[in-house]
Formats: C-alpha cells, sequence, structure tokens
C-alpha cells in the first residue's frame, strides 16, 4: 500500500508489505496489510482501504502535518505496523464477547513475543481449581491467602506488574492487574466478580453482593463505608465523593486503564517503542476515540 502526500491511497491492499513508489511522501514506510480491521469514519487524510474497511489511525499518521510528540528523537524510517498477536487482538475486539485473559495475554505477547498464550490461560483454569468453594472469602483465600498473590509495593511502577504471565509467575502486580486474575478466576469457579474503577485505585465487586468491595492489591474485603473513608486520605481536602466512584466498569474500560498505566511507564523511561505498539493497541478496542487516533498519528509521524 503506497501513499503520496496528500494521503491517499495510490495501491491497493495486498497479502504482502509493499514499498514506498511513485511519488511517496518521504521516508519509507512499510505496512503490513491485515485483513481483521472494521469499517469505521474519518475526517482527516485519505482513506485507508483493507479488505475489511477504512483504518482511520492509519491514515492520519501518514499525513506529513501531523508533529512528532516533543519527546520524540531520531527513530528508524520504516515500521511495520501489525503482527499476528495485534491481528489476534483485533479480531477479539470484534467479538463482542471477549474475556479479558485473552485481552491481556494477548497484550503481553506483545512485550513477550514467544509467549505460549494457550499455557498462560491453562494456568488460570489451574488456579480456579484450587479454590474450594464457591464464595468470596474462598477465592480470597486460595488467591491471596494460600496463593500468595500480593501487590507489588517495592517496585510499583515495574511493567511485568501489568503482564498477565508475570503476574502469575511472580505472584505480585498492581491493582488492576491482581483484579483481572481475581476476575478470571472467579469466572471460572462461580465467584462472579466486577471490575470497580475506583480513583487512583482499582478495586473489585461481589456481584452477588453488591455492597461488598475487594481491594486486590491487599487481598482484603472493603465496605462502602471503608471505601468513602480511603477516598478522602487518598484526595485533598474538600475533594466531593460519588458513589458513581463504585459502580462496575466493563471489560474495554480495564484494558484501556491498563494500557494507560503502562504508556505512562514507558513514556516515564522514554521508551518510544514501546508506546506506539500500547497506543495500537488502544486504537483497536471498541471504546477507542479519535483523540487516541491522534495521540498514534503523532507518535508515528517522525517514521514518515
Amino acid at each position: 500500500m503506497v501513499f503520496h502526500a496528500d494521503g491517499n491511497v495510490v495501491t491497493g491492499p495486498q497479502p504482502r508489505i509493499l514499498e514506498d513508489a511513485g511519488e511517496p511522501i518521504g521516508r519509507r514506510v512499510k505496512l503490513a496489510v491485515g485483513n481483521h480491521f472494521p469499517a469505521r469514519s474519518h475526517d482527516v487524510g485519505g482513506s485507508v482501504w483493507m479488505s475489511g474497511g477504512v483504518i482511520p489511525w492509519v491514515a492520519h499518521f501518514v499525513r506529513i502535518a501531523i508533529a512528532a510528540a516533543p519527546w520524540v528523537d531520531n527513530y528508524p524510517a520504516s515500521v511495520e505496523i501489525g503482527s499476528a498477536y495485534f491481528e489476534r487482538f483485533a479480531v477479539l475486539m470484534a467479538n463482542a464477547n471477549w474475556t479479558l485473559d485473552e485481552a491481556t495475554v494477548l497484550l503481553a505477547a506483545h512485550s513477550y513475543p514467544a509467549l505460549d498464550c494457550g499455557a498462560t490461560l491453562t494456568r488460570i483454569d489451574d488456579l480456579a481449581k484450587t479454590v474450594t468453594g464457591s464464595t468470596l472469602d474462598d477465592l480470597l483465600n486460595a488467591l491471596f491467602a494460600d496463593g500468595g498473590f500480593a501487590g507489588n509495593s517495592v517496585d510499583y511502577y515495574d511493567p511485568d506488574n501489568s503482564y498477565l504471565h508475570r503476574v502469575l509467575d511472580r505472584r505480585l502486580g498492581i491493582p488492576i492487574s491482581l483484579a483481572v486474575v481475581a476476575i478470571e478466576v472467579g469466572r471460572r469457579c462461580g465467584v462472579p466478580l466486577s471490575g470497580v474503577g475506583f480513583p487512583g485505585h482499582f478495586l473489585l465487586r461481589d456481584d452477588r453482593n453488591p455492597e461488598v468491595f475487594v481491594d486486590p492489591f491487599g487481598g482484603r474485603r472493603l465496605t462502602e463505608s471503608e471505601c468513602v473513608v480511603w477516598f478522602h486520605r487518598q484526595h485533598p481536602a474538600g475533594a466531593s465523593w460519588n458513589r458513581n466512584y463504585l459502580q462496575p466498569v466493563d471489560n474495554a474500560t480495564i484494558i484501556t486503564r491498563m494500557i494507560s498505566n503502562l504508556v505512562a511507564v514507558y513514556q516515564q523511561r522514554k521508551d518510544l517503542s514501546s508506546v506506539r505498539w500500547l497506543m495500537k493497541l488502544r486504537c483497536a478496542l471498541p471504546n477507542s476515540t479519535s483523540a487516541d487516533q491522534a495521540t498514534f498519528a503523532r507518535l508515528m509521524a517522525p517514521l514518515n
């Protein structure tokens, strides 16, 4: 697929990578052509057609008018957009019934390409077998007491705290990754849990008793009143409490928050390559916004 300076597609999609020809926009850009992307509208640049529809965020990044992020230096002149893991992730997002374990293992595989995704999911199955009953306490005991899962308070910003297989390896994580483990183990053993996007600290809610919450970082139960007290301890005096802080969030919101956590970590480390693939995944989520696509475009602009 080849782009002229105005961003229009000048060759059709082919089942291979095509390189620049004719009057390219500047430096060489390689695109791995996929075929699992839903059609979506766009308003910037030319249409990028693949079998399955329009990819607005690719159209964005080929526009030469987009400025690079201020902390970007020099990067290689070509990049392949797409991988087997990304295509699997995009297909998964097109399925309305996708689960957190599938999404998070594919997220991890982008950073660990040799990861055996199936074996990682089997480890979740095995964890579920250690839960001896069907109550919330049975689950919490199996994971956080007997199982030894805990929050990583020593190295909270280690990226491995967000990668499913590494959380399972080390029994360490951050609130949201430990919550994903609990949700998926609970789904397998009949203890339904929902994620709660509590400000600054992800929580769980017992779906059979919505007045009960769990701090996955500490592996303990919380009441609503305890959550309110915790909120005021974490926030400046005068911060206003809102009961909506305890409302459950959907899977897309959970994955978005995990990606945002990793983006913040890798930005701090000036690891632009990792930020790029994370934003590429973000743009594939069903709740992706035009702002996400514009961010990805800015990140890709130096490669044009």
